[in-house]
């Protein structure tokens, strides 16, 4: 333990030397191995210690193994079955649409990032039967967007995309001539007499493409940095797209749940990249789909509702 106890000081003190150690490989994992070694070394002797009255010889080494490995495998089962409760009581079914949803109107486009027109807002509005297209962050902000004859008074605005691309074979030679398509087809369109009008209405929608990255549960604060030596499980993360009508019936819905908890059994892991490397208690994901999943949702617009989907530039 001696060996154990100083590798795990000086890693737990010192992470950068883990960094440098990896560059290594073998040195980096024995000194990112170390503080679990010493904590399950530390655990075994104690054991050992309380079964020395009972047992000897092999019985007493296995004894003990198996009553570290227990202690270890237990300790993290209240945060694991609240994590499993949490998920099973947020999760919706995926839902897929029976007929291809006609797009039409005034469509509320809610998601968490950015809140100018990109791409799928050029698509919306380039879609025939669209008349607006409101998009809306998670802090209540929101701009209209339409696109109206030039004459029309009001503010001008830009688009910062043009539109969805369905899938192309991709050319090394001109990897951008895809995008360029569509800057051109959105282009001539302007030049027809026409302007991207922007304003603050807040018209209720025909339909609304809920976009979701972000804590499943309202007002839930994110918890990375505050994690590492806690054994409670992290906030719920929900990935989504969802399509509702006037009525708010969905009509189509995909979604990625996930929660990350601690592992049983329990080991010291490391987290973070070179600028902030560090030790914590190491932790699986629970829920739908791999590490790293996301939702597609530019595929998923594309196979089921009637946005526009660009330009033929074959």
């Amino acid at each position: 333990m001696i060996i154990t106890g100083i590798g795990a000081f000086v890693g737990l003190t010192m992470p950068w030397l883990v960094i440098i150690g990896s560059f290594l490989i073998i040195p980096g994992i024995i000194l990112a191995s170390m503080p679990t070694a010493f904590m399950y070394g530390v655990a075994f002797a104690l054991f050992r210690l309380l079964l020395g009255a009972f047992l000897s010889g092999v019985s007493l080494n296995v004894m003990s193994g198996a009553a570290t490995l227990a202690l270890f495998w237990t300790i993290p089962q209240p945060g694991l079955t609240w994590a499993r409760g949490m998920l099973a009581s947020l999760k919706e079914p995926d839902i897929q649409a029976s007929a291809p949803i006609a797009l039409k109107g005034d469509i509320l486009l809610a998601r968490p990032f950015e809140g100018r027109c990109d791409a799928l807002c050029a698509a919306l509005l380039k879609t025939p039967g669209v008349t607006s297209v409101r998009v809306q962050t998670p802090r209540g902000h929101s701009n209209t967007y339409r696109i109206v004859p030039d004459s029309t008074p009001g503010k001008r605005s830009t688009v910062i995309g043009h539109g969805l691309l369905e899938e192309w074979r991709y050319d090394a030679s001109d990897p951008l001539a895809p995008q360029r398509a569509l800057e051109a087809e959105w282009n001539l369109m302007m030049s027809e007499g026409k302007a991207l009008l922007q304003s603050d209405d807040a018209l209720e929608p025909d339909f609304t493409i809920a976009i979701e990255d972000g804590p499943a549960v309202p007002d839930a604060k994110p918890r990375w940095g505050r994690v590492d030596w806690s054994l409670e499980p992290s906030a719920p993360h929900r990935k989504a797209l969802t399509i509702t009508d006037a009525g708010e019936r969905v009509l189509l819905r995909q979604s990625i749940l996930s929660i990350f908890a601690p592992a049983a059994p329990m080991l010291i892991g490391t987290s973070g990249g070179i600028e902030n490397f560090r030790f914590g208690w190491a932790r699986r994901r629970l829920g739908d789909g791999r590490m790293y999943a996301e939702v597609p949702v530019n595929r998923l617009l594309l196979d089921h509702t009637s946005v526009s989907r660009g330009v033929d530039i074959e």
